[in-house]
């Protein structure tokens, strides 16, 4: 079946306006945390060392490390030229999928499937992120488009789609791990369609596969021992498939109720009413669909975790393939209307309701050093203090871009051997004013106690910027419970006190609580959990004020989160001579990380206290709150919490 002129016209509607979309504000499109370490490991001066030192050592294929290293030395580091050859993978993307879905199932699915493509987040966003994700997913796309023409059209071009077919699976093998694992799930798949002399043909396209792989295999191996990413990537629960298909359609109910449709119209069409039937290209889109899914958890839960959304953009096509295949209308008019209500969906909830173009274009690694540069006009630079947890190489990159005068104090808590360093420069009487460029809340509770008004508070994708001064403050407006412990105040509800060890100072009149070396536990505070938290995405925090006399033994602020008799949480603060001064009241703060952990919170109880082993801390003060958090820290795979 050949395209009409409507087809084309319509065809290239959706490639243009998938440009437009991929292309708005490109110079403004902002590195992410990857994309940085990916450029800053292009930075040597022969080949030979960008593979040792840059691409080795990473969990990737080199592939696309070697193409950003003479990429970046034609172009530069300039967002828009390092991000564009992304982009034009993506938008080949689209038009891939159309002819392989054309040629598969048919104009409605082929149309169907291109709108997805060009118009879904998914593909888009890491159209926008030079990464080997868009690269992979072109390729995966390049390879089966020439593995159909080879083994379902050996008349046109033979030849040609050998090497097509070749080339593409070589260059998957070179991108990422798991467009590789495309390369064998489609080449296992080729062996049950060729027959007699065509069978030692795609014998020999399989050989040269693996021949043109073969200066790769030491690395492979080198980086598989690596194992997987766990320090950062939590090993999946079932609820990731869930996840998975709540991202893909943005989150956005309306577009899972109209895609189920879809697919629930072209079921009933198909297997009741008999429109068309089941064929091989059916079995073979939901087997690549499900199988690199499948495999990528199996592997996540019994070795090392590896699976993530991203992994899964190289069988994304062929899931819309799936979803859209049974879905074939006669009706040109009918289609292509069917197809602009779709593609409005996808752009409408794209802007406004996933807002693409607010958050991503917002990264808080860029937004932090820009808010820093626009405080020098309202504040006294030589007044303030940055504190920031991002590479140093980020920090100078964006401070060079946005000319800051380095007239302020900057530190990277990163590069801190313990907080104590950052406790004594907050309590050098130096500064009026903290910037925090960071999601850490441990850092957000420790600058707050010493500047306890928060000016500005920006929360963004991934991390947020927050301004902290001096003047003092009742209150936090992030703050809806507290419960403080002061010993000279009848302010200790829920709080279980040893009170034999209160203590008061005959020079200041003060009271605090005296921990000696035998004594493990005096203080603690048990609250009600799961009725006070609001939200998984807040921060329960706390601090107490402490006092060491002496350099012997240690103690720790603890947090738990408990049901019954198990362990939901636990964190530990130390207090010894590492994070504290000896002989100086000051500050020691703990906070809970909640997004990150599945569990349930139903039936919880939270617990703060001192545990001691062997010190004669001093405890003057506590306090603990609840603070409402950052509801887009993980916007991009789960959307805006409440």
């Amino acid at each position: 079946m050949k395209l009409t002129r409507t087809d084309r016209i319509l065809l290239i509607i959706i490639i243009a306006v998938g440009a437009i979309l991929r292309l708005w504000n490109l110079p403004n499109v902002p590195f992410t945390y990857d994309e940085f370490s990916a450029l800053f490991r292009t930075q040597f001066d022969s080949f030979s060392d960008l593979i040792t030192y840059g691409a080795r050592i990473d969990g990737h294929p080199v592939g696309i490390q070697v193409f950003l290293y003479y990429w970046t030395q034609i172009f530069g580091f300039s967002e828009a030229w390092v991000k564009l050859p992304f982009i034009l993978a993506g938008l080949a993307s689209v038009y891939l999928i159309f002819r392989i879905s054309w040629n598969w199932f048919g104009r409605s699915t082929a149309f169907l499937s291109a709108s997805a493509m060009a118009f879904m987040q998914f593909p888009l966003i890491y159209s926008q992120i030079s990464r080997p994700y868009s690269s992979g997913l072109f390729f995966v796309l390049l390879m089966v488009f020439f593995w159909s023409r080879l083994l379902f059209d050996k008349e046109k071009e033979y030849w040609r789609s050998f090497a097509g077919f070749v080339l593409g699976a070589a260059l998957c093998t070179y991108n990422h791990y798991f467009s590789a694992l495309m390369v064998v799930i489609v080449g296992m798949s080729g062996l049950f369609f060729v027959r007699g002399k065509f069978m030692w043909r795609y014998l020999l396209a399989s050989a040269l596969i693996m021949i043109l792989y073969i200066p790769h295999f030491e690395i492979f191996l080198h980086q598989i021992s690596l194992g997987g990413v766990e320090q950062w990537l939590a090993k999946p629960t079932p609820a990731f498939f869930k996840d998975y298909m709540r991202y893909i359609f943005h989150f956005s109910w309306p577009l899972y109720v109209g895609s189920l449709l879809l697919l629930h119209v072209g079921y009933i069409r198909g297997a009741v009413l008999r429109k068309h039937k089941w064929n091989k290209y059916f079995t073979l889109v939901i087997v690549w669909a499900v199988l690199p899914a499948l495999i990528g958890y199996l592997y996540s839960i019994k070795v090392a975790a590896v699976l993530q959304f991203s992994v899964l953009i190289f069988s994304f096509p062929f899931l819309l393939m799936f979803l859209f295949g049974f879905f074939q209308l006669q009706k040109i008019r009918l289609t292509n209307i069917l197809v602009i209500v779709f593609s409005l969906g996808l752009i409408i909830t794209l802007i406004f309701e996933r807002q693409h173009y607010k958050m991503f274009y917002n990264s808080h690694l860029e937004q932090g050093f820009a808010e820093v540069k626009n405080m020098e006009a309202q504040y006294d630079p030589a007044k303030t203090l940055v504190v920031y947890t991002v590479r140093e190489e980020i920090a100078e990159y964006y401070s060079d871009e946005y000319k800051i005068s380095g007239d302020q104090k900057f530190i990277n808590y990163d590069s801190l051997q313990n907080i104590k360093v950052l406790t004594a420069e907050l309590m050098s009487g130096k500064y009026d004013y903290v910037c925090l460029i960071s999601p850490d809340p441990v850092l957000y509770r420790q600058i707050s106690t010493l500047f306890p008004l928060v000016i500005k508070s920006r929360h963004l994708d991934q991390g947020g910027f927050y301004v902290f001064s001096k003047e003092e403050s009742e209150e936090s407006p992030d703050y809806y419970y507290s419960s403080d412990l002061l010993f000279n105040k009848d302010l200790n509800q829920n709080w279980n006190i040893n009170t034999d060890c209160i203590i008061k100072d005959t020079l200041t009149g003060e009271e605090y609580f005296q921990m000696h070396p035998g004594l493990e536990y005096g203080l603690s505070l048990v609250l009600p959990f799961d009725s006070i938290l609001k939200s998984r995405m807040d921060y329960p925090e706390a601090t107490a004020w402490v006092y060491l006399p002496d350099s012997l033994g240690e103690a720790n602020l603890t947090m738990t989160i408990e049901r019954d008799t198990s362990m939901i949480m636990f964190r530990a603060f130390p207090i010894n001579t590492e994070t504290v001064p000896v002989k100086q009241w000051v500050p020691v703060s703990g906070a809970l990380f909640l997004p990150d952990n599945n569990a349930d919170f139903d039936n919880t109880i939270m617990k703060v206290y001192i545990w001691n082993n062997g010190s004669s801390v001093r405890i003057k003060s506590m306090h603990v709150d609840f603070r409402e958090g950052n509801k887009v820290l993980y916007w991009i795979v789960k959307g805006r919490q409440k």
